[in-house]
């Protein structure tokens, strides 16, 4: 049961959130907060570090970052996120490329500290970055074919709404890169409007979503020139 229906959070969520910020503090203690706060029965804690970070183009900088999002169903994760400094985007690694966690805030698992410090201490090592830049500087010379056929395999999968397609396809057309690597920051934007609509849960998974497009392409391989 939640001990407080207003913020949706227990007794081990808080101190899951807690443990983060202390280990935090201790990994990285120059970190920014984008975001911190509940937000109707989610949790979203992001920081990076701006010391840490690198180019994805000329005057198109990345900094290493840290994202801890609870969900209304009660699951909590912890992965690296990477932070787009010119548009305030992030984008949330994906499983196969990083240390992640994921906590069950009525059941946690026995070793949870131990997995949230290896999630917290990834996200930070210059080297897992320099990997993650290197495949996003392939993907903006990657082309990509049409929008409306990556976009339409995401709805298929139940992954985007329709509202947030015509949302992504607007960004889209404003970003003006037609590489994959613009397709990611199309879909990554749109976190904003769901963050501005208090739907922070939805805003965590659409920066996942843009994590796989970006880092992981081999599902949209079909889709691309």
């Amino acid at each position: 049961m939640y001990d407080n229906a207003k913020s949706g959070a227990t007794p081990f969520s808080r101190e899951l959130i807690a443990k983060a910020r202390a280990l935090l503090a201790d990994h990285a203690p120059s970190l920014r907060t984008q975001h911190d706060g509940w937000k109707v029965g989610s949790f979203q804690l992001d920081v990076y570090a701006p010391g840490i970070g690198g180019s994805v183009r000329q005057g198109d900088e990345l900094h290493a970052g840290f994202s801890l999002a609870h969900d209304p169903a009660g699951r909590t994760h912890a992965a690296a996120r990477l932070y787009r400094v010119v548009c305030e985007n992030g984008a949330i690694v994906p499983v196969a490329m990083s240390e992640q966690a994921e906590f069950d805030s009525e059941v946690p698992s026995f070793d949870w500290e131990q997995q949230l410090a290896y999630a917290v201490a990834a996200s930070f090592d210059p080297e897992r970055l320099n990997e993650h830049i290197d495949r996003l500087q392939h993907a903006a010379r990657k082309p990509v074919a049409e929008l409306s056929s990556i976009l339409g395999m995401l709805q298929a999968r139940r992954q985007i709404t329709m509202t947030e397609r015509v949302y992504i396809e607007h960004l889209y057309e404003e970003e003006s890169d037609p590489t994959l690597y613009g397709v990611m920051n199309a879909v990554t934007a749109a976190a904003h409007m769901l963050r501005a609509m208090d739907q922070w849960d939805r805003a965590a998974a659409i920066e996942r979503i843009g994590g796989e497009i970006g880092l992981g392409s081999q599902a949209l391989e079909p889709q691309l020139v």
